[in-house]
């Protein structure tokens, strides 16, 4: 029994350094009070390990056995909107640019840009519809890889973004005219 609860333990000290922030599901929990980890986690029912698809999609695009976690996905397409090489070619001071549509793979919700949440929509845009479409979204650890495209501008992009000590970084960005 021991050597159960100190693996029960293990586990849920794992779990909770994985900076996801999750907490088991255990009644004690979802009650507020704290779980003196004497019970283990197949004693109460409950798995040790939480397991949330929400928290963990698996990255876009080029799909690879890795997940990312929810906030780095958004963090990093937020620098790649925030992105001051990006801005010259939105005009979002023009009728219909603003706020700002994007499209792509899994999104997720919470983006801004300028002060405004960004429209999620179906479709990659065309030349005619004002809509940042990513084309690829991937996050793999401390690092990830952006693509999109803005059509009616007629431009492509790329960002590679690294996760340093400080957090998320924009370290190298190129947008392009076709």
């Amino acid at each position: 029994m021991t050597i159960r609860n100190a693996t029960v333990t293990f586990l849920m000290l794992l779990a909770g350094c994985s900076g996801a922030g999750a907490q088991p599901n255990t009644p004690a929990t979802e009650s507020g009070e704290q779980s003196s980890g004497s019970e283990s986690a197949s004693e109460s029912g409950e798995s040790a390990a939480p397991s949330s698809e929400k928290e963990k999609p698996a990255s876009s695009g080029e799909s690879k056995d890795t997940a990312a976690s929810v906030d780095d996905v958004r963090t990093v397409l937020q620098l790649v909107i925030d992105d001051d090489s990006l801005d010259p070619f939105l005009h979002l001071d023009q009728p219909g640019r603003f706020p700002l549509a994007v499209s792509g793979p899994n999104l997720p919700d919470g983006l801004t840009k300028s002060t405004k949440p960004v429209k999620i929509v179906e479709g990659t845009g065309s030349k005619k519809e004002p809509v940042l479409a990513f084309t690829k979204i991937e996050v793999e650890g401390k690092h990830a890889t952006v693509q999109y495209r803005y059509d009616i501008e007629g431009v492509r992009g790329s960002a590679t973004l690294d996760k340093k000590e400080h957090g998320w970084e924009l370290t190298r960005s190129k947008v392009v005219e076709h």
